[in-house]
């Protein structure tokens, strides 16, 4: 990411920080849920699979038969597995539904931006384009050279949630200690956006 920015690439970044984003709601999600939920999340990924092959392979096709079997019908949509085949009132349809359901609003304002921005529409094809505001021409190439200060502060604070994530669940050690290496975490960012921000 830093090399794109380093080149003025804006809006790959902000495809990059946008994944990273819904990696970390769907980390949350899981880590949030049961084991059984991991379980039907990590099955999924051949639905996905035999969806980009369109089909064809015999082997694929049966054990999604079974997972079928296992979970029910609606484990063949997108979220699928973001359900369960007792309560299929209790599903998701789309990373929105889930999203709402972590009820994770501070980032909300900058997924919203990167919706505008990568998604084809009048305004990101003119921002594209045509502008030439604060950020320059928001397209492929870009000219986002004035100030590394927004996608840089972005990343950062996504990420320090990720580490945030990653302590909370996995590490079990001295609770001091990982208070004080999420400060650590936290400082060390500031820096780096305060740093950014001279650039």
């Amino acid at each position: 990411m830093l090399s794109l920015l380093e080149s003025g690439s804006l809006v790959p970044t902000l495809v990059l920080w946008r994944i990273i984003y819904e990696n970390y709601i769907i980390s949350r999600y899981l880590l949030d849920n049961t084991d059984d939920m991991s379980e039907r999340f990590n099955d999924h990924w051949l639905i996905t699979e035999n969806r980009i092959r369109k089909g064809g392979n015999e082997a694929i096709a049966s054990k999604i038969a079974s997972l079928i079997e296992k979970y029910g019908p609606r484990y063949q949509d997108n979220y699928g597995w973001a359900g369960s085949k007792k309560n299929e009132k209790g599903r998701f349809n789309s990373f929105a539904a889930i999203h709402n359901q972590m009820k994770s609003k501070e980032f909300f304002e900058m997924y919203s931006f990167t919706s505008d921005i990568i998604h084809s529409s009048s305004y990101s094809v003119n921002r594209s384009i045509f502008s030439d505001g604060r950020y320059g021409n928001t397209d492929m190439i870009g000219t986002f050279f004035d100030d590394f200060r927004l996608p840089i502060e972005w990343t950062l604070q996504v990420m320090e949630k990720f580490v945030g994530i990653i302590l909370e669940y996995f590490y079990f050690e001295d609770p001091y200690e990982k208070k004080s290496l999420c400060q650590i975490i936290e400082v060390l960012s500031l820096s780096i956006i305060a740093e950014s921000g001279r650039k």
